[in-house]
């Protein structure tokens, strides 16, 4: 992939994780790799471009968070939910809302997908 990122000079690509945590970058068009698809970890490389984390739903092409990584490592790789009238909550296995700092899954709520918040959120 690094080959034919340098060959035809591309400037952005959208790329996996898994991918990512074994790209390393030959160009010097590369300016942009966006990270979809599966959840970021700390394992990947910035070499001579600048990361971002999308956030959204496989089912839909309804973004909902973009977060550009710093140049340091992070323990955690986070997402940003940053899109206007998007509601979201993080909830347990009985669709009740955890506290701050506990794990769950994350339901939303907006224009795009209005009944996975409905359904889950108790």
């Amino acid at each position: 992939m690094s080959d034919y990122i340098e060959k035809y000079k591309i400037t952005m690509c959208y790329m996996s994780p898994a991918v990512l945590k074994s790209f390393h970058n030959k160009s010097d068009s590369l300016k942009v790799i966006i990270a979809i698809g599966e959840k970021l970890t700390t394992q990947y490389s910035k070499e001579g471009y600048t990361l971002y984390n999308f956030y959204g739903m496989t089912e839909t092409i309804g973004l909902i968070g973009d977060y550009a990584l710093p140049n340091h490592k992070m323990d955690e790789v986070p997402i940003n939910i940053n899109v206007k009238g998007v509601e979201y909550r993080i909830v347990d296995e009985g669709g009740t809302q955890v506290k701050i700092g506990e794990s769950g899954e994350l339901i939303l709520k907006g224009n795009l997908f209005k009944e996975y918040f409905d359904e889950y959120v108790k």
